[in-house]
């Protein structure tokens, strides 16, 4: 157990410092070149960001290409707005839900509540993946995107499960599958910030 203390706190710091590089560093370029809008720290203030989009217009029919690209640029913005919040809304989460296994550790917790709390959280990240379905990624490079993130989700709450399984009979098989899956949720997030990098510039 206390090397998956070590490898959650890793992943956990790892996460942390990913999902905020990556929403600090995506950036909107200018028809002229130069850099319009950064794509802010959205994971903790989305409110307070601004967002500015211009387009590249064909002079001999500027008025048509003007309202075409702005529509694709507002949807685009659209989802990668909704995208960040689920980001925000999973990372928070799953914070959330390690920090209950540390009082778990602790002995905060029991197995008989653990197993109660891993029931709750497993409820609420399927309602993130509910959401995930809801976006219509405007581009297949935003659908790589988010169909890594939604891989991602689904390792993680199949982490949980065989957790909670573990919790109820013991059997240390049980948390090293637990273990794996968290580790490879770890790393489809980072394939599907990479993927969402890639697809905004």
């Amino acid at each position: 157990m206390i090397i998956k203390d070590l490898i959650l706190v890793l992943l956990g710091v790892l996460l942390s410092l990913t999902t905020l590089h990556i929403t600090a560093t995506i950036q909107f370029q200018q028809s002229d070149g130069t850099k319009d809008a950064v794509f802010g720290d959205v994971l903790n203030n989305i409110d307070n960001n601004s967002f500015i989009t211009t387009t590249i217009t064909n002079p001999t029919n500027k008025s048509n290409m003007t309202a075409k690209d702005s529509t694709i640029d507002k949807t685009a913005h659209s989802f990668e707005e909704s995208f960040a919040k689920l980001v925000s809304e999973t990372r928070s989460l799953s914070l959330s839900y390690q920090n209950e296994i540390g009082k778990w550790q602790l002995n905060h917790h029991d197995n008989i509540s653990m197993i109660s709390i891993t029931n709750d959280y497993l409820q609420r990240f399927q309602e993130i993946v509910e959401k995930i379905t809801g976006l219509k990624p405007p581009s297949a490079e935003y659908k790589r995107a988010l169909d890594l993130f939604a891989k991602s989700i689904q390792s993680e709450i199949a982490s949980h499960i065989h957790f909670k399984n573990f919790l109820t009979t013991g059997d240390l098989k049980e948390d090293e599958r637990s273990l794996r899956l968290f580790s490879d949720a770890f790393k489809y997030e980072k394939e599907a910030f990479d993927a969402f990098k890639a697809a905004v510039n």
